[in-house]
């Protein structure tokens, strides 16, 4: 029987082996970057010397299809760092031919796809308008937004080409929607920026506030007051007086209960025109309690006239 190589006898040979490989793969990866290539890349565009007096009415291309031939060394710096060809806003019409020669060094240019580019320019407008926010609380169950909602800095200033300032008459937030843990919200928004590098802004987000509070059901019986009714008209209802059920702030429940300016009313001259018989009233609310919405019991009343002599 034939002696087992040993493991220390098939270590070296596996590192040679190795070492060969990699050398082969060095070897090709230099003759092949120094091998002539063609390739089609994207080149960013730069647009500069605009004008302080003007801006840029649409927005131009952000790149273009350059068509080089060079070593493969050259292809793969440009490919990984593509430097950018710079369009002169001073000229309408401007050639990327000399440009583009200038920024891309190392190969030879063959094709420019587009070769020029147009750039749109209009007077620089700048002005204040208010934002608008796009911000959407969902509160937790039993819980309602109360007051209304406040965002600051309410208003931004927009800079930017006067064919597009003109027909701006506010600014959107980019839209969020969360649902609050407490009774205070505070969130921080980001503003739109639907229209890219054409508008400048002077903010990039603004603080959403509002305020949320638990509400509960509530009930009261409660007296019907007539608005605008002559001094010697008596006027009866059927019933006399009428349920509200409401919602009301969980901590403002027993302050509802008690508050003496919590009535009914009924103007005069919606009396006056009715032809049916019958009026739904109105609800005059004590201040400083928040509620939300009712419903009365019943929904309508019956009424007559009496006249006081």
């Amino acid at each position: 029987m034939g002696e087992r190589a040993s493991p220390d006898d098939e270590g070296p040979k596996g590192v040679v082996v190795a070492f060969c490989v990699l050398a082969s793969v060095l070897l090709w990866f230099s003759f092949s970057m120094r091998e002539s290539h063609q390739r089609m890349l994207e080149i960013p565009l730069e647009v500069v010397n605009l004008d302080e007096s003007q801006a840029l009415a649409s927005r131009p291309p952000e790149s273009v299809r350059v068509q080089v031939d060079g070593e493969g060394i050259q292809l793969l710096r440009l490919y990984y760092n593509p430097p950018s060809i710079p369009v002169d806003a001073s000229v309408d019409n401007f050639d990327l031919t000399t440009a583009a020669s200038e920024a891309i060094t190392g190969v030879r240019i063959e094709t420019i796809i587009p070769r020029t580019v147009t750039l749109q320019k209009d007077v620089r407008l700048r002005k204040r308008v208010p934002l608008m926010p796009r911000v959407s609380v969902v509160p937790p169950a039993g819980h309602h937004l109360v007051g209304t909602p406040r965002i600051r800095p309410d208003s931004v200033t927009i800079e930017g080409a006067r064919s597009i300032i003109a027909g701006i008459a506010e600014w959107p937030t980019r839209r969020l929607q969360f649902q609050p843990q407490g009774d205070t919200v505070s969130v921080m928004v980001t503003l739109s920026d639907s229209l890219g590098d054409l508008i400048e802004l002077d903010a990039s987000s603004a603080i959403y506030s509002a305020s949320v509070r638990e509400f509960t059901e509530g009930s009261r019986q409660v007296a019907i007051t007539v608005i605008g009714a002559p001094a010697r008209q008596d006027i009866k209802f059927d019933p006399p007086t009428v349920r509200v059920v409401y919602q009301v702030a969980l901590d403002q429940y027993d302050e509802a209960l008690e508050a003496e300016d919590f009535y009914a009313e009924v103007h005069f001259d919606a009396m006056r025109r009715d032809t049916t018989g019958s009026v739904v009233p109105g609800i005059h609310y004590p201040a400083g309690i928040r509620f939300r919405e009712y419903r009365l019991e019943p929904s309508a009343l019956g009424y007559y006239f009496e006249v006081i002599d």
